[in-house]
């Protein structure tokens, strides 16, 4: 096998585009690691494939508006949470994703942790994507066992919600 060798900070991509190219669990390992908390490009892995995005303006401001109905909702009906924007979901050599924002709700023991270790601690209860480009896809979600999937489809004027 080849080894993939990008460097983030000369990946130059245009707002909105998708790159995918063949790679391994430690390619896209690495590649987390190189790019750190830096917010572009965002990365995803799926088996065999190493996904770049790099998201458009609009993609936050909808995200915006979504996450604080949600938080307005969930203070109205008392209930506790932990909102995290960009956290890395991993299941070790299967698939990494990056929800663009998710929810822990209720009396969870991760309410309110500082690090999540996605081995021990549930799933979050309710993860919001912003799927301006194809980037985005319900089946990515399938193996984090999230109970609920927002996604906000760019130019269909609507949000969808999944039972993952």
């Amino acid at each position: 096998m080849i080894s993939l060798i990008i460097q983030p900070d000369k990946l130059a991509m245009p707002g909105g585009s998708v790159v995918k190219v063949p790679a391994s669990w430690q390619d896209y390992q690495s590649m987390a690691e190189r790019l750190g908390d830096c917010p572009q490009p965002r990365l995803k892995y799926r088996q065999g494939e190493l996904l770049f995005m790099v998201p458009l303006p609009e993609h936050g401001k909808q995200l915006d508006v979504i996450v604080d109905v949600v938080k307005v909702l969930l203070r109205h009906q008392g209930l506790p949470f932990d909102s995290y924007h960009e956290t890395t979901l991993d299941l070790p050599e299967f698939s990494g994703i990056i929800p663009d924002h998710f929810f822990s709700i209720g009396e969870l023991p991760v309410v309110g942790k500082q690090r999540i270790d996605w081995q021990t601690d549930p799933p979050p209860d309710l993860a919001i994507e912003c799927a301006i480009t194809s980037f985005t896809s319900v089946d990515d979600y399938l193996p984090y066992q999230i109970p609920e999937l927002w996604i906000i489809r760019s130019g269909h004027g609507h949000l969808r919600a999944y039972g993952v």
